[in-house]
């Protein structure tokens, strides 16, 4: 059983490592990513054996080992043919130069978009961790904190009013007992807010809705929202929540359209499919 005596090029801590001398390099990879608790694969390890003046364990080859830059501390203290091949036994290497005490045996480097287990390694797992949590967290509470209006029973919404200190005034009007306007015929085989379906009924709307309110001045227009699932999304200081919400179609002043679509809202439309078989 030998002991090797390994360092990674980066962070320039020594540990061992013990394994059998007719084992392949590729086992000796597996033993150090296990003994380091690695994420990657073990084959992405390069390994060299230090033949340059049998590196010593000192301070000062520690030092410069613990630096960036692997290319040229590998180039310093191995040479040319002490690249170790994964398939390749151990025994190769180290019978003629078998492994010395109080010396490193290998360098290890990783690859190099993955940093070394060191210090900086460190802080950047944790700042890699506050990202996620904060993201998991942030997340979280955007599902927890939204409600949809039309889930909402009503002493939710009393209640939301109280706290916003709105009032709900109803209006009672005469509804016109007029026959002559046919329901709108809804094209069975399409959703409702299939682009062909909305094109009829914001037609049929402008024809038998739009001419009555607009018949002496044109004061509304009808806004089209049925693909926009967030125009009715709200955000108040005074609520501990968002306030979500979806229509079909708006009425607005048309003076205010222009500004944002909310600007002049008057009424909010929601359709609803039903077919009915004659």
């Amino acid at each position: 059983m030998l002991t090797l005596v390994c360092v990674v090029v980066g962070e320039g801590r020594p540990f061992s490592v013990k394994i059998e001398a007719d084992e392949i390099v590729d086992d000796l990879k597996k033993k150090i990513k296990e003994k380091n608790m690695y994420q990657f694969p073990a084959k992405e390890l390069e390994l060299y054996h230090t033949l340059k003046g049998y590196t010593e364990v000192d301070e000062d080859v520690l030092r410069e080992l613990k630096q960036q830059g692997s290319n040229d501390l590998t180039v310093k203290y191995v040479n040319d043919i002490a690249w170790m091949n994964p398939m390749k036994l151990l025994e190769r290497y180290l019978d003629a130069n078998p492994p010395v005490e109080e010396q490193i045996h290998v360098l290890v480097v990783i690859p190099r978009e993955i940093p070394p287990t060191g210090k900086r390694s460190i802080e950047e797992l944790g700042e890699i961790l506050d990202e996620r949590l904060n993201k998991f967290f942030k997340d979280r509470d955007e599902k927890r904190s939204v409600y949809s209006l039309s889930d909402m029973n009503s002493e939710k919404k009393r209640r939301i009013l109280q706290k916003m200190g709105l009032d709900v005034n109803v209006l009672e009007l005469e509804e016109p007992c007029n026959t002559s306007i046919p329901g709108y015929p809804w094209i069975v085989e399409f959703p409702e807010n299939q682009e062909v379906q909305r094109v009829q009924y914001m037609a049929y709307l402008e024809a038998h809705l739009m001419t009555q309110l607009n018949a002496n001045k044109v004061v509304f227009s009808l806004l089209d929202i049925a693909n926009d699932k967030t125009v009715l999304d709200t955000v108040d200081p005074r609520l501990p929540f968002r306030l979500n919400g979806t229509a079909d179609v708006l009425l607005v002043k048309s003076k205010g359209k222009n500004l944002t679509t909310i600007a002049g809202l008057c009424i909010v439309i929601e359709l609803k499919k039903k077919v009915e078989k004659n």
